[in-house]
Formats: structure tokens, C-alpha cells, sequence
């Protein structure tokens, strides 16, 4: 009993007696020893963490963040290590590679590795970091040799051996709200990314990236970039696919890849649609929402060169053109592809062609039109205006089926079924100037062989002179075909020859040099058209003004100049020039509703057109430009006009040198003294019918 007594009044236990009457000092006093206890070792444990663990630790993440990077040929420098409840920050890292710089807080953090208890970095973030890359790039490459050792700088600088390290210890790397600016040689801005985010994720080795406003040379390119970069060592590109959008919000789909240290980049972009920035420019697209295309761009030499060299290449399979210009409906498909490599300077702007390649694919599948181009532009952000963009062509031995075919058959209806053999070259330059003097063309036919195998029957010259064979329904309607088909035709050997010769004179001074086309002509005549912002042509041959009177409506359009271009070369090579003169004479026009020198020569003189005399050959062949005005101003009134006068004049004086009869011009004028028109005059009532003014010539609206 009484060791019990002596154990139960022992000082540590307190006394039963006391206990069980309810007294609470003893048990208060214990836990307040406890707890002071507790302050005392938490104390000295936060002291020793802070003075002795904290140090320990920020030198072991300084010793380990100089480990990271002691094998890259980069400087590194930092402000302090602070310590987080779930890893560190780098405070104010200052990483130099080069000229480059990379300005960022950073932070570290640690997770239980998964093979031992011990802590491991698993996520590197750097927290809006500033990043300047310069691209002079001759100039970096010597400092860089010169601070670090070769074999150091050759064979670790590459950012793709530094991921490597980081993802083959798991560790995922995040840039947040980074600002990247590439500077010229010049140290102007080239690219800008104010605000860019990528998580490069460790497990799978992908880079997840979403950035704003993607700008070259201060002109917005993208407003938006997101998607996936696959950073596989192993492979020799990392592939990427990007959700972009422009400045104006249109959607694209980037797909390609690129090299592991950013020296190539290869761009594919496949779409429906024309994006609507592209619209003001590209007017002449008959279906800009549904057009198809593909466009390839490969980039080499982003990082390493004053220059880089690009390749791109754009296809499309169901492009229509659609112009008031061209005519009412689009023209296509215009099945194409076309590729242009050269080189870029970012600095500058400035692009070289140095090999261009266009093809037009045939509609029947076939062979395709081959056009090689070379070009350039001083500064791709100039204005057209004050730095064109100037190209030269060449067209090699081109089929001219395949030609032919290339077109679509809705732009040459009058030409099916026209089959061709043997080949054309071509040579040119275009300039691309302004939106108000848009082009200038100058091409170089140096070779043609062309040859008609098989031609519409209605093109052929039996159809054209028998007066028989069925009339195509496109032309049942054709005053000047019903007046060949089923009028009366002048026989050439009745038509004066005065008149062909002033004919020619008056219309194609050339035209028994030329095989139907003057392209010199023709050429003036579009640049002319495009210069007054309308069409208004001109550069005709007789030949051409016979295909349009024979087989085209009047309307002023690209198409139909097209169109007659075309049929005038079918009819150089079925018929003979004195046919096409003869032709030409008994479908023209010479009065309102009047089609043909018969019929003319009977209204006009009252006589049949083999006792014409030379100044009315003369007058039949200076009235034709406009006959109706002609008429009006000189017939109606019963006397030549001044206007019209002139004009016969300068015919006869290109008459006179075309002759080969001496005093021509003696007999002229001696003829038109006595010129008159027949004393009834007839038809004049016609003109209000048809909505002519006798006072104008001129048609009223």
C-alpha cells in the first residue's frame, strides 16, 4: 500500500486523491508544458530551416540549375532561388545564347519521383518571359565560337538536345504570357509575338501553344495561332497542325512541319473558300465560297541566313472567273497548279523568282500547258504603283491541243469539236502595276506550228460558200449568216477590186502579212482597255471583224474578244485571203439592216456593184468603222460629211501607197467631184425606228 501511495503521489502522475475530487491544475499545467515544448522544437526547426536547410537547398538548386545548362552554349545569370511550398522561383533569369536574350521569373516545381521518396522537378515555368533573338547572323556565330569551346557549341547548342534532357527526366516546360521580337541585321523589328503560351508536356513530348497577333515587319499576318507541335527527337521534323485566324478573322488550318532547329518550316493549308480579306483584290472569282485549293509553303534558312529560300506551290481544281468584263457568266473550271521558288529577304522584303512554273491542266485530262516564269519585287509592302512586280515568261514547245483544251469550253463554244496537232512557243514580260494601270503585257509569239486536223463544219469552206449544209441554232438569229446563206452573195470576180484594196487600206493595212492576229495590236488595245477601266478594244483584223459578224454577239467583252481571236485563225487556215475579203464584202454591214456590197452598192449609187467607180469603192469601204452614223450624217443629208470626207481621204492616201497604179490619186480626186449618192434616197426613216438621231448617228439611250 504504501508504494502505491508513494507512485500515486508522485509529482509527474499528480495525487489519485486530488484527481478524483475533481482538481484540473495538474492536467492544465501538462499540456501547457507540451505545448511550449512543441513552440521550442518548431522554433528551432523553422531557425535551422532558415538558416541552415533553406541555404542548403538554394545552393543545391543553384549547383543543379548550372548542371541544366552547363553542356548548352548558353550565359546564365539569375538574382536569387526562393523557396515555394511546392518547388522554387528563379527570381530575374538572364539567359544569353549568342546575342540572344531570355528575361523571366521562373518557376520550379517538385514532385515525388516515382521509384524513390526523394523530390524531382517536373514543371519549369517561365513566367512572362522576354525574348530577343537577333538575326544578324554571321556576326553571332563568331561571338558565340569565340566564347564557347567548339565542340561544346557544335554539338549541344541545339534546342533540341536541351528538350531532351528535360523530357527523358520528365520534366515539363511552360512558357506563360511570353513577348518574342526577332530583329533585322538593321536591329528593326521583323516578328513580333506580344503574347504567346506553351506547355511542352514531358509524357508525350508535345507543345501546346496559343499565341496573339502575329506580325512581320509591323503588318499583322495572324490574329490568333493555337494547336500541337509533336517534339520527337527521333523524328527528323516535328510535325505541327494550327487553328490560325488573320486580321480579319478567317479561319486556317496549318498543317506541316518543322526542323529541330527552326531552320526549315514546310506549311500545308488546304481550304474551301476564298478568305475575305483576299476579295477586293480578287474580284474575278465567279465562286469565291466554293473554289477549292491547296497551298504548300517551305521555308529554309529562318534562323541561320541573311536570305531565306522558299518554295510555294497553290493548286486549285474548280476555280471559275467571273468579270462585267469577261462576260455574264463565269468562265472555268480552271483547273491549275502553280510554283514558285526563289529567295526572301526578310530585311528588305524583297522577293526573287528564280524559277516559276505554271500549269493548265487540259479538261480531258491530258497533257498540261507548261509556262516557266522568273520575277522579282523590291519590297513586298511597297505599293504596286511605285515598286511593280515585273515577271518574264516562256512558253517551250506547247502543245496546241493541249492548249486548246486547257480553255474551258464554255469560253469557246463556237469551237467544239475544233481538233489541232503540232506545238507554239511563247515568250513575254507582265508587269503588275496598280489597280488603275493594272498591266503591262508584252508577249512574243517566236514560234507556231499549230494545225487544224478537224474544224466545226460550219468554220469550213464548203459551208461557207455553197449555200448549204443545216445553220447551228446559235446562229439562226445572225442577219449578217441569213444574208451569206440565203441571200444573193457577190461573186468576187464582180466586186471591184478598188474596194478590196481600200478596203485594206481603211481596216488592216497588214493584212496579207499577218495570219490573222496582230498581237503588237492586240496588246495596245488591252493595255489601252485597262488603263480607262473599261473595255473598249480595237486591234482588229478584217479577219477578226469577220469571225465577230459571222458567228459573236456585239458585246463588249473579254470573252468574245477571245472568241474571235480564235475563229479568225480557224479562218486564215481554211481559207484563202482573197475568200475572207470576199466573205467580208457580202456579210458586213454598210446601212441599217443593209448586209452586204450588193445590196449596198443598189441603195448607196442605184447601179450594180461592178460599175462602182473608185471613190464609191472608197466611200463602201471608209463607211464601215460605223456605217449607221455614216449614213446618217452623209446619205440622209445627201452630201459627204466633213467628218467622213477626211477619213476618205486618209484611206486613199494608204490606198495610194498600196497601189501599184500610177496617178491613183489623180483619179480620185477627179472622181469624188462628181461623187453623189442616188437621188431617191432611201432608208432614212429607218433611223428613229432603230432609235438613231439624223442629227448625231449616234443611237439614243
Amino acid at each position: 500500500m504504501k508504494n502505491n501511495q508513494t507512485l500515486g503521489a508522485s509529482p509527474l502522475f499528480g495525487s489519485p486523491s486530488c484527481y478524483n475530487s475533481g482538481n484540473s491544475t495538474e492536467p492544465n499545467m501538462q499540456r501547457k508544458r507540451i505545448l511550449q515544448a512543441l513552440s521550442l522544437f518548431l522554433g528551432v526547426s523553422f531557425l535551422s530551416c532558415t538558416f541552415i536547410v533553406v541555404p542548403l537547398l538554394q545552393d543545391k538548386a543553384k549547383t543543379k540549375i548550372a548542371e541544366w545548362v552547363k553542356h548548352s552554349a548558353i550565359n546564365l545569370t539569375f538574382q536569387e532561388v526562393k523557396l515555394l511550398w511546392n518547388g522554387i522561383r528563379i527570381v530575374k533569369l538572364h539567359v544569353a545564347r549568342g546575342e540572344d536574350r531570355l528575361k523571366s521569373d521562373v518557376d520550379v516545381t517538385f514532385g515525388l519521383s516515382g521509384t524513390s521518396p526523394f523530390l524531382k522537378p517536373t514543371l519549369v515555368t517561365f513566367v512572362k518571359p522576354k525574348i530577343l533573338i537577333y538575326r544578324n547572323i554571321g556576326q553571332a556565330k563568331t561571338e558565340q565560337k569565340a566564347a564557347f569551346p567548339a565542340e561544346i557549341s557544335d554539338a549541344h547548342q541545339s534546342l533540341t538536345d536541351l528538350l531532351d534532357r528535360y523530357f527523358t527526366a520528365g520534366v515539363s516546360v511552360a512558357l506563360k504570357r511570353a513577348n518574342i521580337q526577332v530583329f533585322d541585321s538593321k536591329r528593326e523589328p521583323l516578328i513580333s509575338i506580344p503574347s504567346l503560351d506553351v506547355q511542352l508536356n514531358a509524357k508525350d513530348r508535345t507543345a501546346q501553344i496559343d499565341s496573339k497577333n502575329f506580325s512581320f515587319k509591323e503588318t499583322k499576318l495572324l490574329s490568333e495561332v493555337s494547336g500541337q507541335i509533336l517534339l520527337q527527337k527521333q523524328r527528323e521534323f516535328y510535325p505541327f497542325l494550327l487553328q490560325a485566324r488573320d486580321p480579319n478573322g478567317e479561319p486556317w488550318q496549318l498543317k506541316g512541319q518543322i526542323s529541330h532547329d527552326f531552320e526549315t518550316i514546310d506549311i500545308r493549308h488546304k481550304r474551301k473558300g476564298v478568305p475575305s480579306a483576299w476579295l477586293p483584290k480578287l474580284t474575278v472569282i465567279g465562286n469565291p465560297d466554293e473554289v477549292r485549293f491547296l497551298v504548300r509553303l517551305k521555308l529554309d534558312g529562318l534562323m541561320s541566313r541573311d536570305q531565306v529560300n522558299y518554295d510555294i506551290k497553290v493548286a486549285s481544281n474548280n476555280l471559275y472567273l467571273q468579270h462585267e468584263s469577261l462576260g455574264k457568266t463565269p468562265f472555268g473550271p480552271w483547273p491549275f497548279s502553280v510554283r514558285s521558288r526563289g529567295v526572301l529577304t526578310p530585311e528588305t522584303a524583297s522577293l526573287n523568282v528564280g524559277q516559276g512554273e505554271f500549269f493548265l491542266i487540259s479538261r480531258n485530262k491530258g497533257e498540261a500547258v507548261h509556262l516557266s516564269f522568273t520575277g522579282s519585287k523590291k519590297n513586298l509592302q511597297s505599293p504596286m504603283k511605285v515598286d511593280p512586280f515585273e515577271f518574264n515568261f516562256h512558253m517551250q514547245n506547247s502543245s496546241c491541243q493541249a492548249a486548246l483544251d486547257a480553255v474551258p469550253q464554255n469560253l469557246l463554244p463556237s469551237l467544239e469539236g475544233l481538233e489541232l496537232e503540232g506545238s507554239f512557243a511563247l515568250d513575254g514580260t507582265l508587269k503588275l502595276i496598280s489597280q488603275d494601270d493594272i498591266v503591262y503585257f508584252t508577249p512574243k509569239l517566236n514560234h507556231i506550228d499549230c494545225r487544224i486536223t478537224t474544224s466545226p463544219e460550219y468554220l469550213q469552206r464548203q459551208w461557207l460558200f455553197s449555200g448549204k449544209g443545216p445553220v447551228p441554232e446559235f446562229l439562226a438569229d445572225n442577219p449578217s449568216i441569213r444574208a451569206l446563206k440565203s441571200g444573193h452573195p457577190t461573186p468576187r470576180n464582180l466586186i471591184p477590186d478598188d474596194f478590196f484594196k481600200a478596203l485594206v487600206a481603211a481596216e488592216d493595212a497588214k493584212f496579207w502579212r499577218h495570219d490573222g492576229i496582230l498581237i503588237p495590236s492586240l496588246v495596245a488595245a488591252l493595255q489601252a482597255n485597262l488603263k480607262a477601266g473599261h473595255v473598249v478594244f480595237g486591234g482588229s483584223t478584217i479577219t477578226m471583224q469577220l469571225a465577230k459578224n459571222l458567228f459573236l454577239d456585239r458585246d463588249r467583252v473579254i470573252s468574245r474578244k477571245i472568241q474571235e481571236i480564235a475563229i479568225a485563225w480557224v479562218l486564215e487556215q481554211n481559207l484563202s485571203k482573197a475568200e475572207i475579203l470576199e466573205l467580208y464584202a457580202n456579210v458586213v454591214e454598210f446601212a441599217p439592216e443593209t448586209y452586204g456590197i450588193g445590196k449596198a452598192a443598189a441603195l448607196y449609187f442605184k447601179k450594180p456593184v461592178n460599175e462602182m467607180t473608185t471613190a464609191e469603192s472608197l466611200f463602201l469601204a471608209s463607211i464601215l468603222p460605223s456605217p449607221t452614223k455614216n449614213f446618217s450624217e452623209s446619205y440622209c443629208h445627201a452630201r459627204l460629211s466633213p467628218r467622213l470626207s477626211h477619213r476618205m481621204q486618209m484611206v486613199a492616201s494608204g490606198l495610194n501607197s498600196l497601189s501599184q497604179e500610177r496617178g491613183f490619186m489623180k483619179v480620185y480626186e477627179t472622181d469624188l467631184k462628181d461623187f453623189q449618192f442616188s437621188s431617191a434616197l432611201k432608208g432614212c426613216e429607218t433611223l428613229d425606228r432603230i432609235g438613231v438621231t439624223k442629227q448625231t448617228g449616234k443611237a439614243r439611250l
